[in-house]
């Protein structure tokens, strides 16, 4: 996979929701940024090598770390009229994925190839990013944590992001990863995520 200069690489190398994450799986992020970073695999190898193209800040890029197989290519809009093109697929409207919920909702939909329906909810700046199958929607599916930072003993000490996701999760791996990706940009910005899509 050839690595150019004009990326901004990463370095490889409530209580109640907390409690009802079983059976849940650790994504850890090299970096916190969704943008700019390497995923690993619980325990194993890293997965997904997230980037962003100094050259083409319009451009994020989301493939597969070992083989640098597309996963999915999101083209940002300054107007909200972002597109992603899923694996080796053409570019459309992010909307025809991801779906909002009402109107000042924090709620975005997908679909996944069953027709099965999941919300991430939490898409507004004070929440943190949890996902729920429709089915289930009091038991988190995938939840993200940032790092964290804390001086103890003398000593400081730090934990990497990560994505907590269910086993069951699994089968929908990919759009989790670059849906996450895209939502909790527009999260940090601040912005409404109905603006986004």
């Amino acid at each position: 996979m050839s690595r150019s200069r004009s990326r901004s690489r990463p370095r490889r190398g409530s209580n109640a929701s907390e409690e009802t994450l079983v059976d849940d799986l650790n994504y850890v992020f090299s970096h916190d940024s969704p943008l700019n970073t390497c995923i690993r695999a619980p325990q194993g190898p890293n997965l997904y090598y997230v980037w962003s193209d100094l050259a083409r800040p319009t451009m994020t890029k989301i493939q597969r770390y070992d083989t640098g197989e597309p996963v999915a290519i999101i083209h940002w809009s300054s107007l909200g009229l972002h597109k992603v093109a899923l694996g080796n697929g053409e570019p459309h409207k992010v909307s025809k994925t991801l779906e909002n919920g009402p109107i000042y909702s924090d709620v975005v939909t997908f679909k996944d190839g069953s027709g099965k329906k999941y919300d991430w909810k939490g898409s507004q700046t004070s929440n943190r990013l949890t996902l729920y199958a429709r089915d289930s929607p009091n038991i988190p599916l995938a939840q993200f944590h940032r790092s964290r930072r804390w001086e103890a003993e003398g000593r400081t000490h730090r934990t990497k992001a990560y994505l907590r996701i269910q086993a069951k999760g699994q089968a929908i791996l990919d759009t989790i990863i670059w849906s996450f990706c895209f939502l909790e940009k527009a999260r940090r910005e601040g912005s409404r995520v109905e603006r986004r899509l």
